[in-house]
């Protein structure tokens, strides 16, 4: 019969519609990191060997602000007092990862030149994007 795998088809597409329409994860920034970023092969001391998960248990203190930045935090403004070289390059590619997944839209992101900016997003943004589902 020329219909036969009809049902499976209606099957398949109701089913990608439930997917579609059903409200993404109600997870803070740092939970969402968490479960889906992926730091690739050299990115950080720990995937020194190959590519690992995040885990912001290594790192507590960007925890916080992770969770300030949330969409749920009654937040307005977050400020971070730390020393440089810890954790905000991470801290703000898991924010623009986030936010990407949850309400994609166009994002910029600025560097004072040129050679930093091609720096930043081939060390470390692009690599983690591939990297991660």
């Amino acid at each position: 019969m020329p219909f036969d795998g009809i049902q499976d088809g209606y099957r398949i597409a109701a089913e990608a519609l439930a997917r579609g329409i059903m409200p993404p994860e109600r997870l803070s920034i740092w939970q969402w990191a968490d479960k889906y970023i992926r730091l690739p092969r050299g990115t950080s001391p720990k995937a020194r060997e190959g590519a690992v998960n995040y885990e912001t248990n290594t790192t507590p203190m960007a925890r916080e602000i992770m969770e300030a930045l949330s969409p749920h935090h009654p937040a307005k403004k977050v400020v971070a007092m730390m020393s440089s070289q810890l954790l905000k390059t991470q801290v703000g590619l898991n924010f623009l990862m986030y936010h990407q997944a949850h309400d994609p839209q166009t994002e910029l992101v600025v560097y004072p030149t040129i050679d930093t900016a091609e720096e930043f997003s081939d060390d470390k943004y692009s690599a983690i994007a591939l990297a991660s589902p």
